[in-house]
């Protein structure tokens, strides 16, 4: 009789802590850019108040006061439990993460909105079954705003400008582009680029137009290039810590599953048209030259961007992708038709 009652007081203790760990799970965001960042206001805390919403304040996400670790080190954050939710850039540890390179290759899309749907859908089709970001729970995977050049003291109306120039890279697949165009690349992360151009250890950047409001790349550039299509989509991803995932109520993953994926990537992409507009405005009204690369300069990075496409399907191939050159036109003819009225 004491046994039963025991077991039956054990019993009732597990319920009952388990009903009090589903009450509320309170996960820790952590984030490399500011809570101001448009971002987190436009796209990942808005987000957040609508995970609480759709889980009846069961779940509820505090973002942490200062990034845990570095910009380089989210996934680990993640993957070791240090976080529960973070947005970590695959491009930011090279070698690790090569397939999503694929999204980040020259003259896909100008416009964040596309272009982050488009690599949500390559992710979910091609990607995810790879297992490349097998030690946490990816909720979207998107690229951001196309990369232009912007540059300190040369204004760039041909290939020849770029001779030499020290530019830094945003991503690795930047690298072999821009070695192409005759220029010297440094990769660095977007969180040391004010530094970088403003002790003029480079000569320019690779960069989003919205990073002249968010990183202030009008008080250390002169020059801003567009080309047309970019030059690069640097890929993100928004993700949580599979221990935390783990722990959910399954009904909270579904609701958190819904308000995720390619609904929350097309919100990140829509945050990022202002800030596009506004980057430009701001260099226009301090006096720099915002310039689009005519057709022979276009022609000519076409040109050099060729082999560096052709390099990353066949390390694609290397890295077990089926048919990277299919899936290259797949992802292409996907951002055709989002590109469509």
């Amino acid at each position: 009789m004491r046994t039963k009652t025991f077991l039956a007081a054990l019993v009732s203790g597990v319920l009952a802590t388990t009903h009090l760990a589903s009450a509320e799970t309170p996960l820790r965001y952590s984030s490399f850019v500011p809570a101001t960042h448009f971002m987190n206001e436009g796209a990942f805390l808005p987000w957040a108040e609508d995970v609480a919403k759709a889980t009846d304040g069961r779940v509820t996400i505090d973002m942490t006061p200062k990034v845990i670790g570095s910009a380089a080190s989210q996934y680990d954050a993640l993957a070791d439990g240090l976080a529960d939710i973070a947005i970590f850039v695959p491009g930011y540890t090279p070698g690790r993460f090569d397939l999503a390179g694929l999204g980040e290759l020259p003259m896909l899309t100008e416009d964040p909105e596309i272009g982050a749907v488009a690599f949500q859908r390559l992710y979910d089709t091609y990607l995810a079954q790879t297992g490349m970001f097998r030690d946490v729970h990816v909720l979207a995977a998107f690229t951001v705003s196309a990369g232009h050049f912007f540059t300190r003291n040369v204004e760039l109306t041909g290939i020849d400008d770029l001779k030499g120039l020290k530019i830094r890279a945003a991503v690795p697949s930047t690298v072999p582009l821009l070695t192409a165009l005759g220029a010297v690349p440094v990769q660095k992360p977007v969180t040391e680029l004010y530094e970088l151009l403003a002790s003029g250890a480079m000569d320019g950047s690779v960069s989003g137009l919205d990073q002249v409001v968010s990183f202030k790349l009008a008080e250390v550039t002169d020059h801003a290039t567009i080309v047309p299509g970019g030059l690069f989509n640097t890929v993100l991803v928004f993700a949580m810590s599979q221990t935390a995932w783990d722990r959910l109520d399954p009904a909270d993953q579904q609701a958190i599953t819904h308000l995720s994926g390619e609904a929350l990537a097309r919100r990140v992409g829509a945050a990022f048209h202002k800030p596009i507009e506004t980057g430009i405005a701001t260099m226009q009204e301090k006096g720099k030259t915002v310039d689009r690369a005519d057709e022979a300069f276009v022609t000519a990075i076409t040109e050099r961007a060729a082999p560096v496409e052709a390099a990353a399907l066949e390390m694609a191939a290397k890295k077990g992708l089926a048919d990277p050159k299919a899936v290259m036109t797949w992802y292409r003819r996907q951002i055709a038709d989002l590109t469509q009225p």
